[in-house]
């Protein structure tokens, strides 16, 4: 499902926060339970940079959604209520 959303470009950035966990899970696997084989840790550590790179560069797409303004400044105004 993550390949399919990347490879679409209209839902890349979805994809890429559904394939964040698996790379993630792939590059530990890799890191504690494989570490001898140093192509597979290498290529692993890539597709998570490169995961970790498309997810960065939305950041201000993103921001908004994860965000909310409005909930920040009504939650400072209970704070100084209170």
């Amino acid at each position: 499902l993550a390949g399919v959303l990347l490879v679409s470009q209209f839902f890349a950035r979805v994809g890429a926060i559904v394939a964040l966990p698996i790379t993630l899970n792939i590059l530990l696997f890799h890191v504690f339970l494989e570490p001898n084989h140093i192509d597979d840790l290498v290529l692993t550590t890539v597709l998570f940079i490169a995961n970790l790179a498309l997810i960065g560069f939305t950041y201000k797409i993103w921001k908004p959604l994860l965000f909310d303004a409005v909930v920040f400044k009504l939650q400072k105004e209970i704070e100084v209520s209170h």
